[in-house]
């Protein structure tokens, strides 16, 4: 035992004495010329990445009476992010004697999403 302790010992002399004597280079490093950032487009600048992207809607309750007011909350999937929104939701409700009310509004920062309240002022099915 004592033979194989000794053996270790000299063993880590040995590696140690080797990482100290080796010679210690700095990395080289650059920063990229071009740096990312977040917010809108600097001027000249051009928006290369895509993505595929759902528009979803929520409407509550699903059954309502005529003159109550329900929630309709819109969204896109993924979210935007880093201080964006999506302009020009558009939706349009069409009311059981085939009348139109329209709305357009932005999404919330970061969220993708808005939300508004309607109140149906007919008896039918909305669209």
């Amino acid at each position: 035992k004592k033979t194989l302790f000794s053996i270790a010992i000299v063993l880590m002399m040995i590696a140690s004495t080797v990482l100290i004597t080796a010679p210690i280079e700095p990395a080289q490093a650059a920063i990229a010329p071009v740096q990312p950032y977040a917010g809108p487009l600097k001027s000249g600048d051009v928006a290369t990445g895509t993505f595929d992207t759902d528009v979803w809607i929520s409407i509550r309750p699903n059954v309502i009476g005529k003159d109550q007011t329900l929630l309709v909350n819109i969204w896109a999937t993924p979210a935007s992010n880093a201080q964006r929104k999506l302009i020009g939701y558009h939706i349009t409700i069409t009311k059981p004697d085939g009348t139109t009310d329209e709305f357009t509004m932005n999404s919330e920062r970061d969220t993708a999403a808005t939300w508004m309240e309607y109140t149906p002022t007919q008896v039918g099915v909305y669209k």
